[in-house]
């Protein structure tokens, strides 16, 4: 029974984008569930950077996105940024550059 209202409280966050409670609920993910927000887990981060890069200016502190986007830890939250092409500065996301697309 618990399992199912993960799954239904997921669904309900990925439908209406709502990125904290969909973050939350994966680093509370009961059993094997985890494994399969996996399979999604990096388009919803992405999904979620670029509305976080839209509404906190100048800079988004890495530590801050580790928590939020719910990374291991702030080398993993440094090496997406850097491979979504978002310029890093200080330990920090420069929202004044718009990233380098390749």
């Amino acid at each position: 029974r618990v399992h199912g209202i993960h799954a239904v409280n997921v669904f309900k966050a990925w439908a209406h984008a709502d990125h904290v409670a969909f973050f939350r609920l994966y680093r509370k993910a009961p059993l094997m569930s985890g494994y399969l927000m996996d399979l999604v887990i990096d388009r919803e981060r992405r999904k979620a950077m670029n509305t976080i890069y839209k509404a906190y200016k100048p800079t988004i502190d890495v530590a801050f996105l580790t928590k939020v986007l719910a990374f291991e830890d702030e080398d993993c939250a440094t090496a997406f940024c850097v491979a979504q092409g978002y310029f890093l500065e200080n330990n920090a996301v420069d929202c004044r550059k718009p990233p380098v697309t390749s």
